[in-house]
């Protein structure tokens, strides 16, 4: 399977999901709660990387963007 079908695969159910939301109708408290969730885990792991050597390389690798 190539990796453009294998991401359509993941993300069908999700986009045919927001394809039916129905005007003001927003996904489920549960939904929000779960991507609440993820957001601060994503930021958690972001911070805590930040400290890591591999971050520290890349980043004075990278170009000041000012």
């Amino acid at each position: 399977m190539s990796t453009g079908a294998l991401r359509a695969s993941v993300l069908e159910p999700a986009a045919l999901f927001v394809a039916g939301l129905q005007g003001n109708e927003g996904p489920p408290p549960e939904v929000i709660h779960a991507a609440k969730r993820c957001v601060l885990d994503w930021f958690g792991a972001a911070l805590a990387g930040g400290r890591e050597p591999a971050a520290r390389i890349l980043a004075a690798a990278l170009p000041d963007e000012t």
